[in-house]
């Protein structure tokens, strides 16, 4: 029994002990720092001498310029003598330009980028003083040389009749004949749906036209302007 006491005992003791340890290392772990002591400034003062003031610049007396008197220059006198030019009468003949302009005009159409002289168009409008100039297309196709009349060597032409519309586009187009029949139809027709003219206007009103155009397939213009067809 009295071992058992002197136990608790003994226990007691080191557990205060290890309290009291514990607390001491805390207590040293959160150790404060001393108090930051203020920082007085020392302001230096310097005195800035002023640089003595420039010296005042010498005065220099103005003197009157002298006044010069120019001598008067003799000028000769110059007489030029008017010169006479002749004029002959220029005669100039008087042409006698009459015009003969018809109810219904025809005019040849130019071809751009096909046969020079393989492919002709001709207008006929019924308005009275067109003379033709706006039938020129602006934008032109090429038609294509059928592939199997080239390689059976076989010629021949397609005539077109179509309308040209105010706008300048090409529609209505039909065929007035060809020779041979149902070969070159489809190409030429083609070809000239590509076609663009200028627009036409009469009094500010787009103006349909009808046109016709020729086109003619030969063999030795195949190169340089018909292209094959796939």
């Amino acid at each position: 029994m009295q071992r058992r006491i002197t136990s608790i005992l003994l226990a007691a003791l080191i557990t205060v002990i290890l309290f009291h340890l514990m607390q001491l290392l805390i207590d040293a772990g959160t150790t404060r720092p001393p108090a930051a002591q203020p920082v007085t400034m020392l302001e230096r003062v310097v005195a800035v001498e002023e640089p003595p003031p420039p010296p005042p610049p010498p005065v220099t007396k103005q003197t009157a310029p002298r006044q010069l008197t120019p001598r008067q220059a003799s000028t000769p006198a110059i007489s030029i003598a008017p010169l006479e030019f002749p004029t002959p009468a220029a005669q100039v003949p008087q042409l006698d330009l009459a015009i003969a302009v018809s109810g219904r005009l025809q005019s040849p159409g130019l071809v751009a980028g096909v046969a020079g002289g393989n492919a002709l168009g001709a207008f006929a409008a019924g308005a009275e003083g067109f003379d033709g100039k706006d039938l020129v297309p602006i934008s032109s196709a090429r038609p294509r040389y059928p592939r199997s009349a080239a390689a059976r060597e076989i010629e021949g032409w397609v005539e077109l009749i179509f309308v040209i519309t105010g706008e300048g586009r090409v529609e209505n187009i039909r065929i007035l004949d060809a020779r041979p029949r149902g070969i070159f139809e489809d190409a030429a027709v083609a070809a000239m749906s590509r076609w663009l003219y200028p627009p036409y206007r009469v009094d500010g009103k787009p103006v349909a036209r009808e046109a016709t155009q020729l086109f003619r397939f030969r063999l030795e213009d195949i190169q340089d302007i018909y292209l094959w067809d796939d």
